[in-house]
């Protein structure tokens, strides 16, 4: 009889925790930056020029945007400090595992990028040949590949910094 009343106690708990952070995600997606939208490259062919850009960064070791510039070393800890920039309530904050949900998580492979993101740029895919590197140099390497991404898509100014709001008032 007890076990019933926790199991219907959990089941409520787990509902109303799934209800709060669906709201966090919703204030989240609002709150967030938005994606900039280039008239002569939309969709696919964004998704293209961006994907070239970041092979030419990894062959490169670097990824160039008039005086800024971020290297294989230097890209990890931009693409956190980009991350950490962005509005999120403190209640995510608070969690670690909410707050995980919003923080870049590499595999084996590839990086996935927060939630805050489309679908469609938060999976950063390592190219093939770079597959037998070690873990840590996987890491930078796909660490390289999306500050690139971001860039692209208007994520990271011209500076490769995270926006201002100078920049996203512009």
């Amino acid at each position: 009889h007890d076990d019933r009343k926790f199991q219907l106690r959990l089941a409520a708990a787990k509902q109303m925790e799934r209800r709060i952070q669906k709201i966090i995600e919703q204030r989240m997606s609002r709150n967030a930056p938005t994606l900039r939208t280039y008239q002569s490259d939309v969709g696919s062919s964004n998704q293209s020029l961006a994907i070239s850009k970041e092979l030419t960064a990894i062959e490169d070791g670097n990824f160039k945007v008039g005086d800024a510039i971020v290297d294989t070393q230097s890209s990890k800890s931009l693409l956190n400090r980009y991350f950490l920039s962005v509005p999120i309530e403190p209640f995510v904050r608070s969690r670690r595992e909410t707050l995980l949900a919003y923080m870049p998580t590499f595999e084996d492979d590839r990086l996935i990028l927060p939630v805050h993101l489309p679908r469609e740029i938060r999976y950063v895919l390592l190219p093939e040949r770079y597959k037998s590197l070690p873990k840590r140099e996987k890491q930078k390497v796909l660490s390289l590949m999306a500050c690139v991404r971001l860039h692209s898509y208007g994520l990271l100014n011209d500076r490769l910094l995270p926006l201002t709001r100078k920049d996203m008032h512009n």
